[in-house]
């Protein structure tokens, strides 16, 4: 397992941040990005979304979410939450840092993570 640092917090278009490094333990299961999200059913378009899933060294996973939004008066959101199971087709997962609803992370996304443990598990 590799330590891994990501970043959370907010990205504001004047270029002030409010932003805070988590370092874990684990490895990078599964990344990729989609132009439309949706939290609480709720389309959210104009955003585009960037997905990362991870497993931890103490066998859970965590889910990563980053919302670049072209609205000039909202923020660029980074969010995680750590779960004991992969997310599900649009399941709704409770950020860690700002205790609100992540984006569901695509099927495509949750497909790769699937994928990759797959193999992680015939290696051994």
């Amino acid at each position: 397992m590799d330590t891994i640092t990501i970043r959370v917090g907010l990205w504001f278009k004047d270029g002030s941040k409010k932003v805070e490094d988590i370092q874990f333990k684990g490895r990078l299961l599964a990344k990729g990005q989609d132009a439309d999200g949706y939290i609480h059913e709720v389309p959210m378009f104009q955003n585009k979304y960037w997905y990362h899933i991870y497993l931890t060294e103490d066998g859970k996973y965590l889910v990563r979410v980053y919302m670049h939004t072209v609205e000039y008066y909202f923020p660029d959101v980074a969010d995680y939450a750590v779960v004991d199971e992969l997310p599900g087709p649009k399941q709704e997962l409770t950020g860690t840092v700002f205790g609100g609803p992540m984006a569901w992370v695509p099927d495509s996304v949750l497909n790769k993570a699937k994928r990759t443990l797959a193999t992680l598990k015939e290696k051994e």
